[in-house]
């Protein structure tokens, strides 16, 4: 399935389940609803996958403004609307942990060539450390991480070593972007998969 498949094809259940209330009973907030999940669909398919944030979609609140507007709160659409919202996080965060499972990588190189100036015991723990974390990406084991997010604080037991050259140095970089990726991801999405 490609990027956002899911996305796509239930936002077009959702398009096509609104616009039959609206035909049999129009309202201008259910027009202004449609409107937004339209402009939802526009901006799936003119942009980039990867560009794609959650600020771009204005999807929120439309289950709660369908009520105040309707109180039919027994319509199967909005079973459908919060599918949706669910399909666009799983879609959004898949990006980002696109990006993690990356910096991972990035993060690992340069400890992995770090350790070939110095041997030191907190290089080995890193290591191991960051070798879970990207195991665990890559079983999409998103539990493991957000109940054990270990790399937080990384950075500062590396201050705490004989190791760091400077503020400057790729590895001091490369994991503070790290911890601040995986910190962002986690708080934004709670308890959702942000992994692809």
């Amino acid at each position: 399935m490609r990027n956002g498949d899911a996305f796509r094809v239930q936002l077009q259940t959702v398009l096509n389940q609104l616009e039959e209330i609206y035909q049999k009973q129009p309202t201008p907030m259910l027009e202004l609803i449609i409107s937004r999940y339209q402009q939802a669909n526009d901006r799936i398919e003119n942009n980039y996958f990867e560009t794609l944030t959650k600020e771009m979609f204005s999807i929120q609140g439309s289950v709660r403004a369908y009520l105040d507007s309707h109180s039919d709160y027994m319509n199967p659409v909005l079973g459908e609307c919060i599918k949706l919202r669910k399909c666009l996080e799983n879609f959004l965060m898949k990006s980002g942990g696109n990006q993690i499972k990356g910096q991972v990588e990035r993060v690992i190189e340069l400890v992995t060539e770090k350790k070939k100036q110095a041997d030191h015991k907190f290089l080995d723990t890193l290591l191991n450390i960051l070798q879970d974390l990207l195991a665990a990406i890559n079983a999409n084991k998103v539990d493991d991480i957000r109940k054990n997010p270990r790399i937080n604080g990384a950075l500062r037991a590396y201050f705490d070593t004989i190791l760091v050259e400077s503020y400057g140095e790729p590895l001091v970089i490369e994991l503070d972007n790290l911890e601040t990726m995986l910190n962002k991801v986690l708080r934004e999405y709670g308890n959702k998969s942000f992994i692809k």
